[in-house]
């Protein structure tokens, strides 16, 4: 009787579901599965081969980006009254032409093409949802669901890479990149399906900040487990621009969001749990290595003193040593990474440098779209021409100069007074432009990107995220 009454409780959920999309556009339907395919930015991937530039590579990510621009198409034209309404509207348009009209001066022509053809997928989505607004609102719900749902697995799957990096020697059989295997520190930075952990990290913060929001609303025992699931997994990647990025973040959405101050700790309070959560898996991880010649003490202090910018450094303490087998290594590295940091940093100057020192018409109007990676190699005399600035203030101010770069703060400026009427949401606004300062270029970090599409259509997210659907 319990299986038969599960069926048709299961039947009538599946029929609901099928009404409830037979009343979606395409645009719609397509739209709901954004929450899961973002997370494929790298793997599975499709090699079209490269040259002294650039590598020629599709991800699913991209490639749903452009399906879902082509079906954006029919959208923007019915609602294009509307749109041309709107000084928002007009204010990313200017920015989007503006991007376009540098690639007639680009030292690198056919980056620069590929890259504005992402730009407009990404500004064509941005219009659809701009004029479908009041019905992508009520998709809302929906959409956060599917969202955290999907984070939940990509989580569960960082964590089985975590345990599965530390038994299996190399852990590349488990998607890990070259820099996030145990031989690093010592125990596995999970990666999933994103290139490098630091873009899973980027990737977690627009679901813990829906969670952060909720918990700090309404505690429930379900949102606690996925909040201290989505935080640990966070501190695990060891991502330190999306750890800040939420820190900060979070702050600015406890401050705005109206409830207890008991909750908004109690907030606070998951998130250390979860950070000590995350460091005792990281030293367990590296104990239980057969590979790694390290332990569960020296792996804590390791991660410690790397988040820390190695600011903090755990007190050495004397330990026996383990019974080292013939084949452990030590980790490459005990501490904070310096290079990780001076790499940027670097970047940025030599980029900083090569625009001062440009003329007068391209500090004006940039170095073309797609440009940086020549445009920095002539500056530093070196062949490697595929570098990328890592830094999208700077990477668009040598680009598309003083013009872009004012134009792109002005989107920002207009973008929070636009989420003015719900300004926790402003809150996942500030950890985006916070990981602007750590990533530039597009396909393998297009989910940053995407925050143009979500971040504008947050003015429309609801209150509560428990309103009824009829499925």
């Amino acid at each position: 009787m319990k299986l038969s009454k599960s069926k048709n409780i299961v039947s009538k959920k599946v029929k609901s579901a099928g009404r409830y999309l037979n009343k979606l556009n395409w645009f719609e339907r397509l739209l709901l599965i954004a929450p899961i395919l973002l997370w494929f930015s790298w793997q599975p991937r499709i090699q079209l081969g490269s040259d002294g530039t650039m590598y020629y590579r599709l991800s699913l990510a991209l490639i749903y980006v452009a399906i879902l621009a082509v079906v954006a198409i029919p959208t923007v034209w019915r609602g294009r009254r509307d749109l041309m309404k709107s000084h928002y509207v007009w204010l990313i348009t200017a920015f989007t032409i503006w991007s376009g009209i540098t690639v007639v001066w680009s030292v690198n022509r056919r980056r620069g093409i590929l890259t504005f053809g992402v730009t407009g997928a990404l500004y064509l989505i941005f219009l659809a949802i701009w004029s479908e607004r009041e019905r992508i609102r009520r998709l809302l719900p929906l959409l956060v669901k599917i969202l955290l749902v999907s984070t939940t697995v990509v989580c569960v799957l960082a964590l089985v890479q975590v345990v599965a990096g530390a038994l299996i020697p190399g852990g590349q059989q488990v998607g890990l990149c070259r820099g996030c295997v145990a031989g690093q520190f010592g125990f596995v930075r999970p990666n999933v399906f994103a290139i490098e952990p630091q873009f899973l990290g980027s990737l977690l913060l627009a679901p813990l900040l829906t969670m952060s929001y909720r918990l700090a609303i309404k505690h429930n025992g379900r949102d606690n487990i996925q909040f201290l699931l989505f935080a640990t997994v966070l501190v695990l990647t060891m991502s330190r621009g999306a750890i800040y990025a939420y820190s900060a973040a979070l702050v600015i959405l406890l401050v705005f969001t109206k409830t207890g101050i008991r909750q908004k700790l109690a907030v606070v309070c998951l998130g250390c749990l979860a950070a000590i959560l995350g460091l005792t898996i990281q030293g367990v991880a590296a104990q239980a290595n057969p590979y790694i010649d390290t332990n569960f003490y020296q792996a804590i202090s390791s991660s410690v003193n790397h988040l820390s910018l190695g600011k903090i450094s755990l007190p050495e303490k004397k330990e026996e040593a383990r019974n080292a087998n013939k084949g452990e290594v030590a980790p490459a590295f005990t501490g904070y990474v310096t290079e990780s940091t001076n790499i940027r940093t670097n970047l940025s100057r030599v980029a900083l440098t090569a625009w001062w020192k440009a003329p007068a018409k391209n500090k004006i109007a940039g170095t073309g779209l797609g440009s940086a990676g020549v445009v920095m190699a002539r500056e530093t005399g070196s062949s490697y021409q595929r570098e990328i600035v890592q830094n999208e203030y700077v990477e668009v101010l040598l680009e598309r100069g003083i013009i872009g770069l004012v134009l792109l703060l002005a989107v920002i400026l207009a973008t929070f007074y636009e989420l003015r009427p719900h300004e926790w949401c402003r809150s996942l606004l500030v950890a985006y432009l916070i990981q602007y300062l750590f990533f530039s270029g597009l396909p393998n970090a297009l989910h940053v990107y995407l925050t143009l599409d979500s971040a504008l259509t947050g003015k429309d997210l609801p209150d509560r995220f428990e309103e009824d659907l009829d499925i």
